[in-house]
């Protein structure tokens, strides 16, 4: 089942001066449950591209549909997961993760049940009434992302969600991400800088061009493992990222 398909998008920021093409015919369909990673130059229009997908900005030209339907807005249907995990503070973690439900007034007994079905499940559990600080950030990010389940969407964006952690914890995290995502069956596509995070975590590698940013090469990535973690191990690994690399770097 396609869940998002984006045919010859295009973007033009416009300002008085001049216009500035930030991608330019971008193709790209996603799979149900399919893992992709987005690695390119940097300033090419990663982010732009989960902007799109979010709905927060419009394409100049071409269409974007998610489950079948057009993207005009942003909606529930998407998660977004920022480089912080942008928790507040001075809320426990439960009420954390509940805000999307309370925003959204669907706070019934059985959604509390399901959060605490996933907090219980990865976790959580006895430090639903810490606050943010109390925790680290391995386990914050981990309330962030199932901060951004509790809304059920369809598709998952991720923009460098690792990349504000110490490199042990960031194997670790990407560890864990990854076996919650697909634990709980959902599509996900992260924007990341790094090459050796894509090749451990991704189905499915998509490099793009400098800007405007297309489509310049998809690898699928055929490392037989469970874990980011294993995947690293494998004797495969070196190779795929020697690959990508030279594909990033020409």
């Amino acid at each position: 089942m396609e869940i998002l398909k984006m045919d010859n998008v295009s973007l033009t920021y416009q300002t008085v001066e001049q216009e500035t093409k930030a991608i330019e015919n971008i193709t790209l369909s996603i799979s149900d449950g399919e893992f992709i990673a987005l690695v390119g130059p940097s300033g090419c229009g990663k982010t732009t591209i989960l902007s799109l997908v979010s709905g927060l900005i419009k394409p100049t030209s071409g269409t974007i549909m998610l489950m079948g339907r057009p993207i005009d807005k942003p909606s529930t249907m998407t998660g977004y997961m920022l480089q912080r995990d942008m928790l507040f503070e001075w809320r426990t973690i439960e009420k954390n993760v509940l805000l999307g439900p309370e925003i959204q007034r669907s706070t019934s007994i059985e959604k509390r049940q399901e959060i605490n079905e996933l907090l219980k499940k990865y976790g959580l559990w006895d430090f639903r009434n810490h606050y943010p600080t109390q925790l680290s950030g391995g386990m914050r990010q981990r309330a962030a992302l199932i901060r951004t389940l509790a809304l059920d969407p369809k598709l998952l964006l991720l923009d460098e969600p690792f990349s504000a952690l110490d490199f042990q914890t960031r194997l670790s995290v990407c560890n864990d991400v990854h076996k919650i995502i697909k634990s709980e069956k959902k599509t996900a596509l992260l924007v990341t800088h790094d090459i050796s995070e894509a090749v451990s975590i991704a189905d499915r590698i998509v490099v793009l061009s400098n800007r405007p940013a297309s489509v310049k090469n998809t690898f699928m990535i055929d490392i037989d493992t469970a874990t980011p973690l294993e995947r690293r191990e494998s004797s495969s690994f070196g190779r795929w990222f020697d690959t990508i690399w030279k594909e990033v770097s020409v």
